[in-house]
Order: structure tokens, then sequence, then C-alpha cells
């Protein structure tokens, strides 16, 4: 059975998921925000990986910082896909860093490939961007 009556809800869908990926970002991020140095510290914990190990506390600050704009801004569709870069880049490094074969590090590779895939499609007609 064909199921081309549901390509009309294509933009809708679109507009679900963007909604959906930026509340959860706004959600992640807020509280980290708000948190103060502690949970900027460790939010930045990931990039330890990487060598960076001084001023843990700016980095989380910025990194937490760049996620919750981004939200923000996929929300809204305004700027769409730099929000997605903010995210995408952030999503990038955690997953290099907790990555071991096995572990949950593959809910984080499937945020990347939604995140990739989002920056190729756009925000959708539903958009502040749409013009």
């Amino acid at each position: 059975m064909r199921m081309t009556f549901l390509g009309k809800y294509r933009e809708a869908g679109l507009l679900i998921l963007r909604l959906g990926l930026g509340c959860l970002f706004i959600y992640l991020s807020a509280p980290v925000v708000l948190g103060g140095a502690a949970k900027w510290a460790h939010f930045a914990v990931p990039l330890r990986h990487f060598g960076i190990r001084s001023h843990l506390d700016w980095w989380g600050l910025t990194a937490a910082l760049l996620q919750l704009i981004g939200g923000v801004l996929m929300l809204l569709g305004l700027l769409f896909r730099i929000g997605v870069i903010f995210n995408l880049l952030w999503v990038i490094l955690v997953t290099l860093a907790i990555w071991r074969p096995g572990l949950a590090a593959y809910t984080s590779l499937e945020m990347c490939v939604i995140l990739a895939s989002l920056l190729l499609i756009g925000p959708g007609k539903f958009s502040f961007d749409h013009a």
C-alpha cells in the first residue's frame, strides 16, 4: 500500500521534528547555563578527551550557551542552519569523547545523523526564515 497521502504533511512533520529537538536542547542546556561554575565545568568534561583540562568552567558555559542559543534558533526556525551547526558540533565532540563499542554512544551518533540531515533539509516553510 502506498502512503502518498502522507506527502501533504511533510512540512508539519519537519515542524514537529524541529520543535521537538529545539525544546530538547533548551531543556538540556538551560539548567547548565543557570547552574553556575560547577555545572559548567561538569558540562565540559568531554573536552578532556581532546586535551583541554584548564578553564573547564569557561568552556562549559560557552558550550551550554551555544547549545541553548542553537536550541532557540532551531525552535523558531530563525537562522536555523546556524543553530543546527552549534548543536551538531557539540554533539560530535561528545560522541567522539564517549565512543566505546557497545556503550550508549549510539544515541549520540543517532543525534549526529538527525542534525546533519536537518542541516541539509532546512527549516521548512513553517519558520521565520521562510520567505
